[in-house]
């Protein structure tokens, strides 16, 4: 066998390895539950009441989820106002991993804070968070959820570094597919045929680079959820619990993916350059954003919508061919000489109208992004979210007119009629392009201040991606619920409302008459909740007085289904009066039906077009990696006979 046959051999083995890689993930895509694209689990109630205040210190701490948690990886700690730890015996995820609980020794009167985090068994998140309680009568001290803040460190921990990592890994994944579709497409004879020269190790260094991203991406995460490398070490099944999760799952894809690339760019100044491997290469970053778009906060909010999905897939396509055009033509600029600088003008000429459709494709779909996940768009600055998304817009207008003042030199004839308006356009049009037919380095640093906008916008985007964006309109509350029932020699009126429906906290207006009016002496009201179905009663709440035989409490009813309240009255002299009533919970908040559990949700079963979207990618790739294996043995046997 000749070194030519040897050669090619090993380049289509590349091709078996893609193929049978993509059938494998095809195949474990189809084996992961279809619950993938959801938002992440967030809490919906708290035990005790987080801002609350219970008679007596709790024995337990539940916090509960509307999603399933992971059954390792969560810890709770508890702090005084001096920001002493309080010890917990025991934390577990329990309730079908929709409760995290804490127990610890029956704490006395004060405020305290609880931190907690938690792992998502649906999309692999880290979940953080805070909130406080009281116990004791009113008088105490209390003090906000603040109180026991994160260290620095954690922050860098959980944001700050993930979020650099994380654009590390996006710009390499952007950077290596946008150089070789430009090279590809728009360069002209030698460029259109194959790249550079150098081009093979600039590309295999932009891949390595975007490849340890994503590995610090994942330690990272890694090290988030056990808290230090110590716990890390101390129960390595951790790493194994995130990487099963579906974010996980599509972090390990993403590596194969970009491994896949490296192995194409083997031994790339020796081998024939076959336009075939930079097609491939494309196509696996492309599939590469197709992960990126499921764990996207559009999906999360489209729960796996198809159109909203492919909006943000086609949405990194065309910053793709914007970003990678941009980072070729400054390549080319500073490294063309004087004589050739006709050169940089035609294929700026020629990226011109590539760059146009991609802006317009970016607007496109980030206007149907931004009306999905923040319809109410004139509220952006009061929000984290919309604080950032406004910023990235303003650098992309910003990058929109340095690209308008680059395209000048390339584009003497529009420019020229729409001077017949503008007369300051013509004299800037003669400027650039006086200067690009001097000095490409001129025009070069046009473009690398182009191009650092488009760095910073990356960097935004990733920060997008982190940031939770606000929340969209929730539907009507339910009218007012009133019971009412005896309670001992007195008649009591209940009144529960809502605000916003079930996943905000509902408000208990208690109201007790007698013969003569209002009671008197009545030394304390407390309000138990419970759910019978599900064997989990809430913590006792202190009803506070407002007014004449008028109580109030709050409380979160954050399950659907059937709930119960038990009232209890004290009076000196008089036994404690207890009184019953019972209750549903459903989307809007609390109903006089009484309805079952299992009626209110049923959303365990497989989404079949979420599954479609997962395997759609994988499918593509193994459909070309096998298309060229086909290609290759009907060449061999071609050449045989």
């Amino acid at each position: 066998m000749t070194s030519g046959s040897t050669k090619t051999m090993g380049r289509f083995a590349v091709a078996r390895y893609l193929t049978l890689g993509s059938a494998c993930l095809f195949l474990l895509g189809l084996l992961v539950p279809a619950r993938l694209a959801v938002a992440h689990p967030r809490v919906v109630a708290t035990d005790p009441l987080a801002d609350g205040r219970v008679a007596s210190g709790p024995r337990e701490i539940r916090i509960q989820f509307d999603q399933a948690l992971a059954r390792g990886g969560a810890q709770v700690q508890v702090f005084d106002r001096e920001r002493r730890s309080i010890p917990v015996q025991l934390t577990e995820v329990a309730a079908g991993g929709t409760v995290l609980r804490a127990r610890l020794d029956r704490l006395p009167q004060g405020p305290y804070t609880v931190l907690w985090r938690a792992l998502s068994a649906v999309d692999g998140h880290t979940l953080r968070g805070s909130f406080s309680f009281a116990v004791g009568p009113a008088g105490a001290e209390r003090t906000p959820a603040q109180a026991a803040a994160v260290e620095g460190w954690e922050v860098w921990l959980s944001q700050i570094l993930p979020t650099g990592a994380g654009w590390i890994h996006l710009s390499g994944l952007i950077a290596v597919a946008g150089l070789l579709l430009f090279w590809l497409v728009i360069g002209s004879p030698p460029e259109k045929a194959t790249p550079p020269s150098q081009a093979g190790g600039a590309v295999r260094r932009i891949l390595l680079l975007s490849l340890w991203g994503g590995l610090l991406q994942i330690a990272l995460e890694l090290l988030n959820l056990a808290g230090s490398v110590r716990e890390l070490v101390a129960e390595p099944g951790t790493a194994w619990m995130f990487l099963s999760t579906p974010r996980g799952l599509r972090a390990v894809a993403r590596l194969f993916l970009l491994y896949a690339s490296l192995s194409l760019l083997r031994d790339w100044e020796g081998a024939p350059r076959a336009a075939w491997r930079l097609w491939l290469i494309i196509g696996l970053q492309a599939v590469s954003f197709w992960t990126v778009t499921l764990a996207s906060h559009t999906a999360a909010a489209s729960e796996g919508a198809g159109l909203p999905v492919l909006g943000d897939w086609l949405h990194l396509l065309a910053a793709t061919v914007w970003a990678g055009g941009l980072v070729a033509l400054w390549h080319h600029a500073w490294t063309t000489k004087t004589s050739d600088a006709n050169h940089l003008t035609v294929l700026m000429a020629r990226f011109a109208p590539w760059a146009a459709g991609a802006f317009a494709v970016l607007v496109a779909t980030g206007s149907y992004t931004v009306s999905r996940l923040a319809p109410e768009w004139w509220k952006l600055p009061s929000s984290g979210y919309g604080r950032i998304l406004l910023a990235k817009l303003a650098l992309v207008a910003a990058m929109l007119a340095l690209g308008m003042r680059n395209s000048l030199a390339c584009h003497p004839g529009w420019t020229a009629r729409i001077g017949r308006f503008f007369p300051l356009l013509n004299r800037l049009q003669k400027r650039a392009q006086r200067a690009s037919e001097t000095s490409p380095r001129a025009t070069g640093r046009w473009i690398t201040a182009e191009v650092t906008v488009g760095v910073a916008i990356l960097g935004l985007a990733v920060l997008l991606s982190r940031t939770p964006p606000p929340r969209s309109a929730l539907p009507p509350p339910a009218p007012p619920l009133t019971l009412a029932g005896p309670a001992g020699d007195l008649r009591l009126t209940l009144t529960i409302t809502t605000a916003a429906g079930w996943i905000a906290p509902s408000r208990f207006r208690l109201q007790f008459q007698g013969r003569d009016g209002p009671p008197r002496g009545v030394t304390g009201v407390t309000l138990r909740l419970d759910m019978p179905e599900m064997a989990m009663p809430l913590r006792p709440i202190v009803a506070e007085p407002v007014g004449p035989g008028e109580y109030e409490a709050e409380a979160f009813l954050g399950m659907l289904g059937r709930w119960q309240a038990q009232v209890s009255v004290r009076r000196p002299g008089r036994k404690e009066v207890r009184t019953v009533f019972e209750f549903g919970v459903g989307e809007r908040g609390p109903t006089a039906d009484v309805f079952s559990l299992g009626h209110t949700r049923a959303d365990l079963g497989y989404h079949w077009s979420t599954l479609f979207l997962m395997a759609m990618p994988y499918v593509i790739v193994g459909s070309i990696g096998g298309w060229l294996f086909y290609l290759h043995r009907r060449a061999e046997r071609q050449r045989r006979e």
